[in-house]
């Protein structure tokens, strides 16, 4: 068995490992810190995502094998290039065509097949962002493997470099569906609002759906006027510890 190979089978099961171990320790937090919506998570929810996590992890391990053994994904070195490229591909690749292909989802027979699934948990926990249909998963597997085919058919990529990609990728997924704040407060004054989102921000989707589309980017909104407008109110208010104690509660000001 070829050292890829191996790799890969060791990133599959430290994701289930390290997604489990989020997902349980996340509600211990919640308990003192930041939360957002203190709502609890019925017994429903948990069962339905509970899987989903070790589902996706395997579907990315079945479609990264079959590229490479395939001769569509290669390695080299690692260098600074590599994470350039991956960085530049999923700015300008990932995060637009992942704006659009969302909003495309909350439209009729789309949302009602697939992506209602995912928006069954509106107080979200970290295997939120793992519980999709199987489409609708092998699609994001699809896309978010784009990267990485991009940088190895450049020649730049490593095996490290797949693996430090797949994990940011996860723990950034992961934090917008923690219904915990964990940015500091001020941080919508800053510019940095527009390049990375908060919990807070990917909470207001989920109450409001048709609102912060957005991947791990704000900026898409505010470009194409879907940027919910009570995003910074709610991260203000959770940032004073007063969560939201309905679904439809608006943030107050202190």
């Amino acid at each position: 068995m070829s050292v890829v190979i191996v790799t890969l089978l060791i990133l599959l099961f430290f994701r289930v490992v390290y997604t489990f171990i989020i997902d349980k320790n996340i509600r211990l937090l919640s308990a003192s810190h930041k939360i957002i919506y203190a709502i609890p998570i019925s017994k429903n929810q948990i069962q339905r995502e509970r899987f989903k996590p070790a589902l996706g992890a395997f579907m990315d391990f079945i479609f990264l094998n079959a590229a490479y053994l395939f001769g569509i994904m290669h390695f080299s070195n690692s260098t600074m290039y590599e994470f350039l490229f991956l960085l530049l591909s999923h700015v300008f690749i990932v995060e637009p065509v992942y704006y659009f292909f969302h909003r495309l989802l909350h439209v009729g027979k789309l949302y009602r097949k697939h992506h209602l699934f995912h928006h069954k948990s509106t107080v979200v926990a970290p295997n939120t962002s793992f519980t999709f249909t199987v489409v609708e998963r092998f699609m994001y597997t699809v896309l978010f493997s784009f990267p990485l085919l991009l940088t190895s058919f450049l020649g730049f990529l490593s095996l490290s470099g797949l693996v430090i990609y797949v994990i940011v990728f996860d723990l950034l997924n992961m934090i917008g569906h923690t219904n915990v704040e964990f940015f500091p407060r001020g941080f919508y004054k800053s510019y940095f609002r527009y390049l990375i989102y908060t919990p807070s921000f990917h909470s207001q989707h989920h109450t409001k759906f048709t609102k912060n589309y957005s991947l791990f980017m704000p900026i898409f909104n505010i470009i194409f006027g879907t940027f919910e407008p009570s995003t910074a109110g709610v991260f203000d208010q959770v940032s004073d510890y007063r969560p939201l104690n309905k679904l439809s509660e608006k943030p107050v000001s202190n």
